[in-house]
């Protein structure tokens, strides 16, 4: 989202609930979050689209 990283807003929180559920997660760092650009972020959804699938979701906000 729109100014944060993987270390504030809701995301840990996210995170922790997921895995106590068993349901692995991650939570990636997204460049320039002060000014975000979208080839920037989708250059980096890239580097994961290898561990992707049908039971993959993305969750995301701004």
């Amino acid at each position: 989202g729109y100014r944060a990283s993987s270390t504030n807003h809701w995301f840990s929180w996210l995170k922790k609930r997921l895995l106590a559920d068993g349901v692995q997660a991650d939570i990636l760092n997204m460049p320039h979050p002060l000014e975000p650009r979208l080839e920037d972020w989708l250059d980096t959804l890239s580097f994961y689209q290898h561990t992707l699938d049908e039971n993959t979701y993305l969750v995301a906000h701004s």
